[in-house]
């Protein structure tokens, strides 16, 4: 069942103006107990984007925004719930708008999940926007020492902290910044973090915590080590950094959590932009260089990197795939993904790849509409025919004929002249798979109605 509830956000101001709905959001996981752990969930809504309503010598900005988390692991929803996001000021200040930011929380076994948040303007529906993501959840309780990820914040404060804000916990209340973004109007970045499992005669006394600011080129710009000494079972880390000496680019920060006893450490990091026209940078490197480093593929992990390719595979060429097949390092790997979506790039002179969003957009489509028991919709069949040749024409369902199992065709009427595809749930458990097409390279039985009529129970 959706759940509404009303939010009314903590604001940061800049200009008003309309335009089509931006959001961003972050996420972070923290420890609860040795089976779960909680998700804090950090969004921001530009005002500026929202159509807003005047009312008594007031204006009125609201969305509402839509929360679903789905377990993979289990295949059934962990969370759908609905927010109204509302803000009211007087209507001589709409020269001055505000970020909308907000903060939800969630409790979550141990599992893989996918992530889904929607922003709809509540006076214009048609003003919308949707991100996804995946995240696992692996419970922070350890015989070694562990750190949570870090949350990174336009402001924390513990002397006149408000603690009936949303904001507050463990004596700190820490204003979130989901856009992960500083500059010169926003030069002080704020972090937050959680350290767990330090109480061990193994390594009492012995464990140090290294905070580390690396840039693009992967060069540490900013570091700073000091030790860990503490009675306590666990405890929060808390820190701020002036960035205004730092050009323009993107960074990583880094907290490494180190037992020098035995060389061995546990690492958190997140990543943020610094736009900063004041400060130039006088580093020079090879242009490919740079622009594999800079973009989005230059920090991705292995996990990542492979769920990229599951993703993707549909649309790579078969030289593509081989030569995949035959990279044994991440550095490559990254350098693959950089180029294979750089080379489908329309529009190479906007920021954009609209070839790689619209992909996406399509990924994100097939997962929640075609998930099957442990398996992402955008790896079933239905997913990979939908990646690969777009959305149908038409689509003839069949869920209920007396004499066979549940099936679907697919028409596509641009393609070859008019091909179809055939699904059918064989297992009764709603697993549809391909079972017959008529375009050339697929899979073809033209007697594909005996053997649903075979697969038939009676």
């Amino acid at each position: 069942m959706k759940k509404i509830i009303f939010v009314f956000l903590f604001c940061s101001g800049f200009v008003f103006s309309q335009s089509h709905l931006n959001f961003d959001f972050d996420f972070a996981r923290f420890r609860y107990d040795s089976t779960s752990s909680y998700i804090e969930i950090y969004y921001n809504i530009s005002q500026s984007t929202l159509k807003h309503f005047v009312k008594n010598d007031s204006v009125f900005v609201s969305a509402m925004l839509n929360i679903k988390i789905y377990d993979s692991t289990n295949a059934k929803n962990a969370v759908d719930n609905i927010y109204q996001v509302v803000n009211s000021f007087p209507a001589s200040d709409t020269i001055q708008n505000q970020n909308l930011i907000g903060k939800t929380s969630y409790l979550l076994n141990r599992g893989k999940y996918s992530l889904s948040i929607s922003v709809t303007d509540t006076y214009n529906a048609d003003n919308k926007k949707s991100i996804s993501d995946n995240f696992i959840i692996l419970p922070y309780y350890s015989n070694n020492f562990m750190i949570s990820d870090i949350e990174l914040a336009n402001n924390i404060k513990q002397e006149g902290a408000d603690k009936e804000s949303y904001f507050y916990k463990n004596s700190y209340e820490v204003i979130p910044n989901p856009v992960s973004v500083y500059g010169e109007n926003n030069p002080l970045l704020f972090y937050y973090a959680e350290l767990y499992n330090l109480v061990n005669e193994q390594y009492n006394n012995k464990l140090i915590l290294e905070r580390l600011i690396v840039d693009g080129y992967g060069k540490i710009v900013n570091k700073k080590v000091k030790e860990i000494k503490s009675k306590s079972e666990s405890m929060v880390e808390v820190g701020h950094l002036n960035l205004m000496k730092l050009p323009s680019g993107n960074y990583n920060l880094i907290l490494n959590l180190i037992d020098t006893s035995k060389n061995i450490g546990i690492t958190s990091n997140k990543k943020f932009y610094l736009f900063n026209k004041n400060v130039i940078d006088t580093i020079k490197y090879v242009q490919k260089d740079v622009d594999l480093l800079t973009s989005e593929f230059g920090a991705m992990e292995i996990d990542e990197i492979n769920v990229m390719y599951e993703m993707c595979k549909y649309i790579a060429s078969n030289q593509e795939k081989d030569q995949f097949k035959t990279l044994d390092s991440l550095s490559a790997k990254r350098d693959f993904f950089f180029r294979f979506w750089k080379k489908r790039d329309a529009i190479p002179e906007t920021p954009e790849n609209e070839f790689k969003n619209d992909y996406y957009k399509r990924v994100e489509y097939a997962n929640s509409h075609f998930t099957e028991f442990q398996k992402n919709g955008a790896l079933t069949d239905r997913g990979r025919v939908y990646l690969t040749y777009g959305e149908p024409d038409e689509i003839e369902n069949k869920p209920n004929e007396v004499d066979t199992k549940p099936y679907q065709i697919w028409y596509y009427n641009s393609i070859e002249g008019g091909v179809e595809f055939v699904f059918a749930d064989l297992s009764g458990y709603s697993q549809f798979e391909m079972i017959h097409s008529t375009k050339r390279g697929e899979l073809k039985d033209t007697n594909y109605l005996n053997r649903i009529k075979a697969a038939k129970d009676y």
